[in-house]
């Protein structure tokens, strides 16, 4: 019902010019931040159904906000807003979490239309070496079968955490009952219980991220590369240590790919 409102609101805006102007023009003094996570033609398994932004839908978008704001990137923004300069009409357009999209689909778009962006990168993925938590748990909600809760139950009391409800998603459990620090084992638990492969093995045929080797050509396209957290843990139950060296490692692992100084974090 939420996604077949908000496809109405979003037609309607995109069909009302009044509307358009309105939103555009509202507190056009601020900068304003784009952020995007996938944008494809595929329904990927390991990512949120329908949620994927279509590869022309984009392009209309990219064209439509160049069209009407000053595109610049975020370290360009950062420098503005530290010597108190105007953002008026300035607008940066960034992507969350790695996937390959980023350099086969987005990148060539980007370039074309000459709009550039920031990509941040969570390290742990990098290279295929890992599925994010949060796609593995998309995974495995798709293979449940008839015994699926007793499973969920059996995981739940193996790391002592408030068993699932019978309503509730796999997200939301996770989100509300999951310490951070134990994430990676629960989630892994999870999969060698319901899902029939392995996630190496998944991983070697579906490649969803990044490889080094793109990122440093993303980065030699000059476009912007920042980090977005090791792990991509729920960062307020996080302790501060824990919080610090999700970042650290993050912006460093990254800057070694580069070559050069990661200065940016996507919280």
């Amino acid at each position: 019902m939420k996604n077949v409102l908000l496809s109405y609101i979003g037609s309607f805006i995109d069909k009302s010019n009044f509307v358009k102007e309105k939103l555009i023009n509202y507190r056009k003094k601020s900068l304003r931040i784009v952020y995007y996570h996938m944008v494809s033609d595929e329904n990927h398994d390991y990512y949120f159904n329908n949620k994927a932004v279509k590869i022309a839908d984009f392009k209309n978008q990219i064209i439509f906000l160049k069209e009407h704001y000053e595109i610049i990137s975020l370290s360009s923004a950062i420098k503005l807003a530290q010597n108190n300069q105007p953002l008026t009409n300035k607008l940066v357009i960034t992507f969350d979490d790695g996937f390959r999209e980023n350099y086969s689909v987005i990148a060539p778009i980007l370039k074309d239309l000459n709009v550039t962006a920031t990509f941040f990168f969570t390290s742990n993925c990098i290279d295929n070496k890992d599925l994010m938590w949060r796609n593995k748990l998309l995974l495995i909600e798709k293979y449940k079968s008839i015994d699926f809760f007793k499973r969920l139950n059996e995981v739940a009391s193996k790391f002592k955490i408030k068993k699932i409800e019978k309503k509730q998603s796999l997200m939301s459990w996770s989100k509300q009952e999951w310490p951070m620090n134990k994430k990676e084992e629960i989630v892994n638990c999870l999969w060698s219980k319901v899902v029939p492969f392995s996630v190496s093995e998944y991983l070697k045929e579906k490649k969803p991220y990044c490889t080094s080797e793109e990122i440093k050509e993303l980065s030699a396209m000059n476009f912007e590369i920042g980090a977005h957290s090791l792990s991509h843990p729920i960062f307020n139950k996080l302790d501060y240590d824990t919080f610090k060296y999700e970042i650290k490692k993050s912006a460093e692992s990254i800057s070694k790919i580069i070559n050069r100084k990661v200065t940016t974090f996507s919280y």
